[in-house]
């Protein structure tokens, strides 16, 4: 909720810098440091397509060592935590290559990309000018990026730095892997300096909001997978559903879940599934598409503690800061209560408020169900487990989708403009969570 917020007005701000970078036309020496997308799964590609299903994974890995090219010698950074999204999709591993060693047909697979010009080829390494346009009614919120990236093509990979970006020092890895049957393992493995922004505006925006870099990685890679699942493995809606029963409740067998605890333990970071879109039914009203998210991670308390924080709105104001107010009222005789939870988003000395309505049902000691009625956020399903995990440790499965409708106030109505609004902010809501939630059980200001 608060996350979907700082997203929309970060993406405001950012546009208001409307930076204007000149390309170079040099390329850069540079050795790839990213840990392939299989180091966690020793190398083992079907491991990873296992975890991974029928839906986008996204895991982080250990933090390492890295090295980035820059103007003034090399960046040496001693702990970059890379972040890896991964897709099985139904087509063959030369045809993923074709895809993404075309770069000036990026235009059209990235929602808002409008250019992409090769300005230097050297052998397999290119440089490439791209532009990202958002047009807004607002002329002065609209977005006009230039950037330039450099990439590398090989065999079964493309690794990719910045050059010129409001980011300025980052890379990319694209891996591709054949699976039998005629289908690929797509995955994508990067990390970006967020500490060294350009520009005033970027850097007044993480210095307000620095909670927000918890949430970029995991959305950076969940925009550019979802953009290729539309491409190479696209799915028709299911039919829609009342909203008792919209919220997916997914299934993990032993192998998967044990896959997924070792990742947690290894990079201290959620693993987020991505499922297939679904439609909420609705009356007298068109249905709605939306885009579920099951975010697992573990928090270092037990289960009644970790249940109380996250699962009770009446302690949001205590480790989230952005959350001013909640107004809680008992329904009689249920389990679940109403809630007017106040919010204010601020920059310096500018606050923006918003107020949304949610309903919280407990469906078992261990279960919170949680759906917006009204307020300023029309559309926020989804479902939190807590398990226990050894004595001192809980498991969190949470399982959400947000949307913004189309009569939500001019600030929050502007995010559907942004590619993904229905997705992107369900996928960075879970690591912000968690890390709040974590930093307030170890005694950290939040």
């Amino acid at each position: 909720m608060k996350q979907w917020i700082s997203l929309s007005v970060m993406t405001m701000l950012i546009s208001l810098s409307n930076l204007a970078v000149a390309a170079s036309d040099e390329l850069k020496l540079w050795t790839d440091h990213a840990p392939s997308a299989l180091s966690p799964f020793g190398g083992s590609a079907s491991k990873l397509a296992a975890l991974a299903g029928d839906e986008v994974v996204i895991y982080s890995h250990a933090p390492s060592a890295n090295e980035l090219p820059s103007d003034k010698g090399a960046r040496r950074y001693a702990k970059s935590q890379f972040n890896t999204a991964a897709l099985v999709v139904p087509v063959k591993a030369d045809k993923v290559r074709e895809l993404l060693g075309n770069y000036e047909s990026y235009v059209g697979l990235y929602p808002t990309l409008t250019k992409a010009k090769v300005t230097k080829r050297e052998g397999n390494t290119s440089l490439v000018d791209y532009r990202i346009e958002i047009p807004i009614p607002v002329p002065i919120l609209s977005v006009k990026e230039d950037i330039t990236l450099q990439h590398t093509l090989g065999a079964n990979s493309l690794s990719t730095i910045l050059v010129e970006s409001p980011i300025p020092f980052g890379s990319g890895t694209f891996e591709w892997f054949e699976l039998p049957g005629g289908k690929t393992l797509v995955t994508l493995t990067q990390w970006g300096d967020l500490d060294a922004p350009k520009g005033w505006i970027l850097r007044a925006v993480f210095k307000a909001m620095p909670e927000i870099k918890q949430s970029i990685p995991q959305s950076v890679s969940a925009f550019v997978l979802e953009s290729l699942r539309l491409r190479l493995a696209p799915t028709s809606l299911p039919p829609a559903t009342k909203r008792a029963q919209l919220v997916p409740t997914p299934e993990f067998s032993a192998a998967r879940r044990g896959m997924i605890d070792q990742l947690i333990s290894a990079s201290g970071e959620p693993v987020i599934f991505s499922h297939a879109p679904s439609q909420l039914l609705r009356e007298n009203a068109p249905n709605e598409t939306l885009h579920f998210v099951t975010a697992i991670d573990h928090v270092a308390a037990q289960v009644g503690t970790v249940k109380t924080l996250l699962g009770d709105p009446t302690s949001l104001p205590s480790f989230l800061r952005q959350v001013k107010k909640v107004k809680q009222v008992p329904i009689p005789g249920r389990p679940a209560s109403d809630n007017e939870i106040k919010v204010g988003v601020g920059l310096g000395i500018i606050s923006i408020p918003f107020d949304f309505k949610m309903r919280y049902i407990n469906e078992s000691a261990g279960t919170v169900r949680y759906s917006a009625n009204g307020g300023d956020l029309e559309f926020l399903e989804g479902r939190m487990n807590f398990e226990p995990l050894g004595s001192s440790q809980t498991r969190v499965i949470m399982t959400s989708a947000a949307k913004v409708g189309e009569d939500a106030p001019f600030l929050l109505r502007i995010s559907r403009l942004v590619p993904y609004y229905d997705y992107l902010p369900a996928i960075g809501m879970a690591p912000l969570l968690f890390n709040r939630t974590e930093r307030f059980l170890s005694g950290k200001k939040a």
